[in-house]
């Protein structure tokens, strides 16, 4: 009986040794599973921005200063450069002749303010009615509507009409822009005016078909002065 017991007890005991002992003495033993593992991935050698920093600036964003460690990301967008304007040098002829004349028509700091009218009617050589504003051309004079002027020949022709009919001429339906006086508009008052850069009180002068007024400047003293040596207009027959 004693010696049954004791064979049953070594049986025992191999069976534990094969079971637990033996396996890890060979290394059969299953991994222990301790549950889900956290994976951690180390940046490069040599690059201290964290993934979030190198995911932010792969975008073209940045990180705001007060970020901790670059945990707290904040997307912004990256400036873009302006884009380049078309050379006025390229640009069409007629666009050109326009941002020509407005630039013309630029009010400098200092200089009288400027008005637009438009529908205007010539009533003669030296005026023009707006509605009803009368702007007589500063610094010339020209002949009333029904004047006439004599020839080389001694013949009358009708320069008064003349002189109204080469300022509608030049003027052609466009807007006229003119100077207001320091006072203020009125129903009537003297003014420079302009259509498309051109001074109409100068070219008046310059093609002989007004007078200068006394004093009057330079400008418009030298384009009288040409157009009599050149005969042309009032000054055809010489006088």
């Amino acid at each position: 009986m004693y010696t049954l017991a004791r064979i049953v007890a070594l049986a025992f005991g191999v069976a534990v040794l094969m079971l637990f002992v033996l396996p890890h003495i060979l290394g059969l033993a299953p991994d222990r599973d301790d549950g889900p593992q956290l994976a951690i991935e180390t940046p490069p050698a040599g690059n201290s921005d964290t993934p979030d920093k190198q995911a932010i600036q792969s975008w073209g964003t940045s990180l705001p200063k007060d970020a901790p460690g670059g945990s707290v990301a904040k997307r912004v967008d990256a400036p873009q450069p302006p884009k380049p304007q078309p050379a006025l040098a390229d640009a069409p002829e007629e666009v050109r002749r326009f941002a020509a004349i407005e630039k013309g028509h630029a009010i400098k700091a200092g200089a009288l303010p400027r008005r637009r009218y438009y529908r205007v009617v010539v009533t003669d050589g030296a005026t023009l009615q707006a509605g009803s504003k009368t702007i007589r051309l500063k610094g010339i004079e020209a002949k009333s509507i029904d004047a006439e002027c004599e020839a080389s020949n001694g013949a009358a022709w009708p320069c008064g009409s003349k002189a109204r009919g080469a300022l509608m001429r030049l003027i052609r339906g466009r807007a006229v822009i003119c100077t207001t006086p320091p006072s203020g508009e009125r129903e009537s008052f003297s003014a420079r005016c302009t259509v498309s850069g051109t001074d109409l009180s100068e070219w008046m002068l310059r093609q002989g078909w007004a007078t200068c007024t006394t004093p009057a400047p330079e400008a418009l003293a030298e384009a009288e002065r040409a157009a009599k040596q050149e005969k042309l207009g009032l000054w055809q027959n010489g006088n």
